[in-house]
């Protein structure tokens, strides 16, 4: 597969279910073996939800964004109006909750393609930054953001289960 082989769009409330299959399995795939099983099922149940990704998909304030090859979802990103939790000089910043690229995927500029999406669709939002948290062990997450013109600002605890884990919180001006 090349990266033009792929189709960005907004997930429409028809996708939900296959959006929510998805992000459970890429989630799991990515931070599964490097936590324990009943912390990641109990963070998989409380935070992949059905109603979640309704509302995600349904919300003014989030944008949710899917990639396909041949009507195969093969990445997705979520785009939601929150607030950095750590202070940035920045009149309006948004979050990049989720972004996941299937694995299989990974390496084809596919990342780089969902992420022009993730820049347009935020700035369409009226952000002037965007922002988000990456787990301060993803060291491959890490290095894509900071090659994305991301910069670190600092950290803020997160809770996969039972677990207390931190998240270093990156941002970006959507201008560079």
């Amino acid at each position: 597969m090349t990266a033009q082989d792929v189709t960005f769009r907004a997930a429409a409330p028809n996708d939900t279910s296959r959006v929510l299959a998805f992000a459970r399995q890429t989630f799991e795939e990515t931070f599964g073996a490097a936590n324990d099983p009943e912390d990641m099922r109990q963070y998989l149940a409380a935070a992949f939800t059905q109603a979640q990704q309704t509302a995600d998909i349904s919300a003014n304030d989030c944008r949710v964004i899917i990639a396909e090859k041949q009507g195969v979802l093969v990445a997705y990103a979520t785009v939601k109006d929150r607030a950095c939790p750590l202070p940035i000089d920045a009149p309006h910043a948004v979050q990049l909750e989720r972004f996941y690229v299937d694995p299989a995927h990974q390496g084809s500029g596919l990342a780089q393609r969902l992420m022009r999406q993730v820049l347009t669709r935020a700035g369409d939002m009226g952000a002037t930054h965007l922002w988000l948290g990456v787990w301060e062990h993803n060291a491959r997450g890490i290095r894509f953001y900071e090659n994305q013109h991301f910069d670190d600002i600092g950290s803020v605890p997160f809770t996969l289960g039972t677990a207390a884990q931190t998240d270093r919180v990156m941002a970006r001006k959507l201008n560079r």
